[in-house]
């Protein structure tokens, strides 16, 4: 194995090993998804929640029917009240997740999802100790219940913790303070609680892990693991919606490796993927965590600058175009060599669509290679 060979399977490694850390990552917290694949995973979130809560709006007071059935008059009579209070705030989350979907709102009703029955819980169990009537098996299992409707969302493993948190402290400080429940009997009661919440987290992390493979698959450009062209177009629309008629801006930069042709003709294509996945990782680096990068097809790069004017984009640009040629690549024969990009710089307007504003980008990429490539031009 040859010194070229070796630091490529070197390289290989170190890849392997940052990839399984960033999925490990990925599962635990939110903090390093992607704007799109946040949204992606609130809109889904959205939906089952409206669904969950539509259901069980209906469900709860249908089953006052056999409240009045299973138990004495009175009792049934005490918890109409409850039954009603809880299908109405269900109603209510329902309502207010079908009128806005933006991602803390979405967490906040999440939250208030799961809450809401643990009180109701409470206020049930209530009824019953005030009677001296025995609490029936359907009522004792609804804590676990409520726990295992946290598999049917796709959560972090932090936010699952954090939502079993809010499932079961109600729970067990009303069993503890007002109950006396010895800590034993309590102490069981929570490790209950706790193993049906592992297997719902589990679920969560299952169906979390899942959904990013799918938005990789159908997202991410399997070469550059920047996004892929059509989720560019989303975002930038979606940025232009924003900005419109507002204060707000963004800037748009189109980047073309200088003689890539070149780099495939006398060092091979595969070469040329090693040089295409040396800028993309470079993007990575020198770009902000809000910017989006995203490779626009064959040797052209876009990187989208949300909340920035044209003049504060120009040192950004001219930091990533110094970025890209610093390093020596270093070909199968040993041969070094460095890359270079030519790009094009321009600012939102309210006039601007997706395709104008790329369009603009793209002929002042055009004047950027006719000046000597290596250069930037923005307007």
């Amino acid at each position: 194995m040859n010194i070229t060979e070796r630091r490529q399977a070197a390289s290989n490694d170190l890849l392997t090993i940052k990839q399984i850390h960033n999925n490990f990552a990925d599962l635990v917290s939110s903090k390093y998804h992607s704007n799109d694949f946040v949204q992606t995973r609130n809109a889904f979130i959205n939906d089952r929640l409206r669904f969950m809560c539509l259901l069980f709006a209906i469900a709860v007071p249908v089953s006052t029917v056999f409240d009045f059935l299973l138990f004495e008059q009175a009792v049934a009579t005490h918890l109409l009240p409850l039954r009603f209070a809880l299908s109405g705030c269900l109603f209510l989350i329902y309502w207010l997740a079908s009128k806005n979907c933006k991602s803390l709102f979405t967490k906040m009703l999440l939250c208030c999802s799961f809450l809401m029955p643990s009180l109701f819980f409470i206020g049930i169990e209530h009824q019953f100790v005030q009677t001296n009537t025995s609490l029936p098996l359907t009522i004792t299992m609804m804590p676990y219940l409520i726990v295992s409707m946290l598999g049917l969302f796709p959560l972090t493993l932090r936010a699952g913790l954090g939502l079993l948190f809010v499932i079961s402290t109600p729970v067990a400080s009303y069993h503890w303070l007002f109950l006396n429940k010895e800590t034993v009997t309590l102490a069981h009661q929570l490790w209950l609680i706790s193993l049906f919440g592992g297997i719902a987290i589990w679920l969560q992390l299952g169906q979390l892990s899942m959904l990013m493979k799918m938005y990789r698959e159908s997202t991410i450009d399997p070469l550059t693991g920047l996004i892929n062209r059509r989720v560019l177009m989303r975002q930038i629309n979606t940025l232009t919606s924003r900005c419109i008629g507002t204060p707000n801006t963004f800037s748009v930069m189109i980047l073309d490796l200088d003689r890539f042709k070149r780099i495939n003709d006398n060092y091979g294509h595969q070469m040329g993927d090693t040089v295409l996945k040396y800028v993309s990782n470079t993007l990575k680096q020198q770009v902000r965590r809000n910017d989006i990068a995203a490779r626009f097809g064959g040797e052209e790069f876009v990187v989208v600058l949300p909340n920035t004017s044209l003049a504060h984009a120009k040192p950004i640009a001219k930091r990533i175009a110094d970025a890209i040629p610093n390093h020596l690549l270093v070909c199968n024969e040993g041969e070094e060599f460095s890359v270079t990009t030519s790009i094009g710089l321009t600012e939102f307007n309210d006039n601007d669509d997706a395709e104008s504003l790329l369009k603009r980008a793209d002929e002042l990429l055009y004047q950027a290679k006719s000046a000597g490539r290596n250069t930037i031009k923005s307007e």
